[in-house]
């Protein structure tokens, strides 16, 4: 048998504050006139040797994608298009998609090698690798008391 130790504040806690997180997450995807807004997602990786940002962008082209470095901040930015709009003989019933500019910020740590900084766009995802800067070993040194 297993015993559960009873934790009503720390269940209502967890219930109340879960669930007015996901009402606002969900509220924060309109901009201010009301209209659904795109931002993309993003999953960010560290490996041993550098940190990659894989960047969701089914149905833009490379083309509408814009990648800025300034002072350790890394900016992805650009416009996922409505082509259906463009199409009078089409009769939308439903459209769940998101549509629209999008602009998305990361800031990075000082210890990055931004020379060589490396992006690919394959299969709808934008995968940005920031290599880490080398770590300069430092030899033993003795700090002398005042």
């Amino acid at each position: 048998m297993t015993f559960v130790k009873f934790q009503p504040a720390k269940d209502f806690e967890r219930s109340f504050y879960g669930n007015c997180g996901k009402f606002f997450n969900d509220f924060s995807k309109f901009d201010s006139d009301y209209g659904l807004t795109f931002s993309p997602r993003v999953d960010i990786i560290e490996l041993e040797d550098k940190i990659n940002f894989e960047v969701e962008l089914a149905g833009v082209k490379k083309e509408d994608v814009k990648i800025l470095l300034e002072d350790n901040v890394l900016t992805v930015n650009g416009e996922k298009k409505d082509l259906s709009k463009d199409q009078k003989e089409k009769k939308i019933l439903r459209s769940e998609r998101y549509f629209g500019n999008f602009k998305r910020l990361f800031r990075l740590p000082e210890d990055i090698n931004a020379d060589g900084i490396e992006a690919k766009f394959e299969d709808g995802i934008l995968t940005i690798s920031v290599p880490k800067a080398e770590v300069k070993s430092q030899k033993e040194k003795t700090i002398e008391i005042k």
